[in-house]
């Protein structure tokens, strides 16, 4: 013991070494290069006649080519420019306050105009005369960003001595800036980050315990250990960070009530449940009711601006009245009881915080479940990279940082699953079935009807789950015992099927109309076209489509697709196929569809389990089955959702958890496998890799440029933070 600790010790003096290195001689490498900065002298600033001075630093752009601050009468070796300047706006004489601009802007050095917040990026050009250029060329552009103070010094790269430079701020005509410094070769000051050297601590940390030669592949998991439960917790809490730092991403706690009420529709649908009816309390326009076709958009968009009045979209319009066509299990599970009890509206984005909470939770149990009833020597190590990769790989860190209506059926739909796909999988015990997990399991999985339909489909998972017990007539057989596990595992889902029938009659007096046929959208669904033919691009951009990344922050951008079909297609922006984000699927499923083909077992010896030898794929063992069903779900609601609805980010999680599962299973196989031979170190090295490609894109969608709800639109000051604390030296 007193050795483990001195080499943790010495691990943890190590890593201290050397981020503290890398946080004074890396990140602060412009401080000391500064120092071997020319002192420039009798600089000449002059701004162009584009510019109009409004008076104490103000300026009103009048001509964009002609708007720059220039510096000239030099010829030297410039290293960098400092640029010191806002975007700043008239607002009238005293009415700061009254704007509702206030809260993130501050009153400028002139009455009457306002500075931009903390937060707000002014973009620049710098152009430059060098020995290689006798005009004015340009460099690429960048930005000056209120409140950090890094953003204001650009190294430059010149071709030799510099005599002329200029600085196009990107305004539009009639906008104002409001110049604050402008100098060149400014030595930059030297700047200790916490938060950085925090972040590259854990970091360091991650490397040296998951490294491929770690003991953590060779210790199996023993939660009872308290070494392994405080690994597995600190993990634990690490992902559970990160989750937070995405739901938290768009700064939905000051965007909320600027958003549309289309993404918040189960926060009204509690009002009116609340107030005795399911109808939207807005009334919609007339010319709804007047039109010979009210879903068709195109018209309805023309009517609504020839009668300058706006309707809802994304909401079933029956009979004259607007009706949630969302699922309705998140709001009996979250937002009408917060609504009944507290008398509060419960925004979405915590609602869905909470789940991807949750949903985090469950993983990491799911996969303790498993590896306790069928791969029990799996390794500490094995076991966390797994788990890690199945929370993030399934969409969840997109969902959350997209917490509004549209995310929330999806992550409740994926945290009641799979918490109930665990209770059945436990309730399967050596002394017999566990009827109270095979009630909750149910329960759990029951609710999934209301909130996407897509996620009802893990009950049929029962059938490979309880394969053995079904044999023996636990279930569907005319004897006392039999019935009693069957109507545990069916009186829920008939309980709440029969509930949703009734609220579907409510609504549109039809049990079975779920609203998608009155549904304002973008396309009629009552005449969409399911061409099979759109499968092809379809399977493309949600499953293989390559990542748009780039050298440039945030490194990962939305693809720019085209669709070729001659059809009416929806594709929502999309940063890449499922594969491409979580390669681990790919590399997993690939080993899986030549398994399932082959198998893997030519002879006993060659695989090691304690408990049971989990044959090939193809012979139908419980992992193997399960496994196989999920992959044959999987692709069915890729190919439902496709044909009948189009292609989405956000729909990659209906059909990721599926390709989970079988995933995880040939990688805990495999790792059995290999386990005792000298293929193990190369095996857990290539999981790795595929393991952190995976957690690193799905970290980047948090970041991604041009999707919906954008960190640098929704929460400007924590995007550029990470830019310039991070990626610019």
């Amino acid at each position: 013991m007193k050795s483990e600790g001195k080499s943790f010790l010495k691990t943890i003096i190590y890593i201290c070494v050397v981020v503290f290195i890398l946080e004074i001689f890396v990140f602060n490498y412009r401080f000391w290069e500064s120092f071997t900065y020319e002192n420039i002298e009798n600089v000449n600033i002059t701004v162009g006649e584009g510019f109009k001075e409004i008076g104490e630093g103000i300026y009103q752009v009048k001509d964009k080519e002609t708007a720059y601050i220039e510096l000239d009468g030099y010829e030297a070796d410039i290293k960098n420019v400092y640029f010191n300047a806002l975007q700043t706006f008239f607002i009238g004489q005293g009415e700061l306050e009254a704007t509702g601009f206030a809260g993130d802007m501050k009153a400028s050095t002139k009455e009457g105009y306002a500075d931009a917040g903390t937060g707000a990026a002014l973009p620049i050009q710098v152009q430059v005369i060098d020995k290689g250029h006798a005009n004015y060329h340009p460099m690429p552009e960048t930005e000056i960003v209120a409140g950090l103070s890094e953003s204001s010094y650009i190294r430059i790269y010149t071709d030799g001595s510099c005599s002329g430079l200029r600085i196009y701020p990107m305004l539009e005509e009639d906008e104002f800036i409001h110049l604050l410094e402008v100098s060149l070769n400014k030595p930059r000051p030297f700047s200790f980050s916490i938060v950085r050297v925090v972040i590259l601590m854990i970091i360091g940390m991650i490397i040296l315990l998951f490294k491929s030669s770690s003991p953590v592949y060779n210790e199996v998991l023993d939660l009872k250990k308290r070494s392994h439960m405080a690994l597995t917790a600190a993990v634990i809490l690490l992902q559970l960070v990160i989750v937070i730092f995405a739901g938290l991403s768009a700064s939905p706690y000051k965007n909320w009530n600027s958003i549309g009420i289309h993404e918040k529709q189960y926060e009204e649908l509690a009002k009116n449940i609340a107030g005795g009816h399911l109808e939207m309390d807005v009334t919609p326009p007339e010319f709804l009711s007047g039109m010979d076709n009210p879903y068709d958009y195109i018209d309805r968009s023309i009517e609504s601006i020839v009668h300058d009045e706006a309707y809802l979209t994304d909401f079933s319009y029956y009979n004259g009245n607007y009706y949630v066509y969302f699922g309705i299990t998140p709001e009996l599970l979250f937002f009408l009881p917060v609504k009944l009890f507290l008398g509060k509206v419960l925004p979405t984005w915590i609602a869905a915080l909470f789940c991807s909470i949750v949903y985090t939770l469950q993983v990491f149990r799911f996969v303790k479940v498993i590896i306790d009833r069928m791969y029990r020597e799996t390794s500490l190590g094995m076991y966390l990279i797994l788990s890690s990769a199945m929370a993030f790989g399934t969409g969840t860190l997109y969902l959350a940082a997209f917490g509004t209506t549209y995310s929330m059926p999806a992550i409740c739909g994926m945290m009641l699953g799979l918490a109930g796909i665990s209770l059945w999988i436990q309730a399967s015990e050596e002394k017999g079935l566990s009827r109270l997990f095979l009630v909750m399991g149910a329960v759990l999985l029951a609710l999934t009807i209301g909130c996407r339909p897509q996620y009802a489909f893990l009950v049929f998972l029962a059938f490979p789950i309880f394969a053995g017990e079904i044999r023996n007539g636990l279930f569907f057989r005319l004897r006392k015992d039999s019935i009693i596990n069957t109507l545990c595992v069916m009186l829920p889902f008939i309980i709440y099927g029969f509930f949703i029938l009734y609220y579907n009659y409510m609504r549109f007096d039809n049990p079975f109309e779920f609203g998608v046929t009155y549904l304002l959208t973008v396309n009629d669904m009552r005449s969409f076209n399911r061409a099979p033919a759109k499968l092809f691009e379809g399977l493309f951009l949600q499953l293989i489509q390559p990542l748009h990344i780039t050298v440039a922050y945030p490194f990962m951008y939305i693809i720019d697709s085209k669709l070729t079909l001659q059809a009416d297609q929806y594709m929502e922006p999309m940063l890449g196929g499922l594969f491409a984000i979580s390669p681990i699927l790919l590399f997993a499923l690939g080993i899986f569809a030549n398994n399932a083909k082959t198998g893997i077992n030519k002879s006993d010896s060659d695989v090691n389990i304690v408990s049971e030898k989990v044959e090939a794929f193809a012979n139908m063992k419980k992992a193997g089955r399960i496994g196989l069903l999920s992959a044959f779900i999987a692709i069915f609601i890729i190919v439902l959702d496709i044909v009948s609805a189009g292609t989405s980010q956000r729909y990659q999680s209906d059909f990721a958890i599926y390709l989970m599962f079988p995933a995880l299973f040939v990688l805990l196989q495999l790792n059995m496998r290999y386990k005792a031979s000298d293929m193990y170190g190369f095996f857990v090295r290539v999981v790795l890799v595929m393991v952190a490609i995976t957690l690193l894109n799905n970290m980047l969608t948090i970041i991604a440029d041009g999707k919906y709800f954008a960190m640098d639109d929704m929460n400007p000051i924590t995007y550029y933070y990470i830019k310039y604390k991070f990626f610019r030296i």
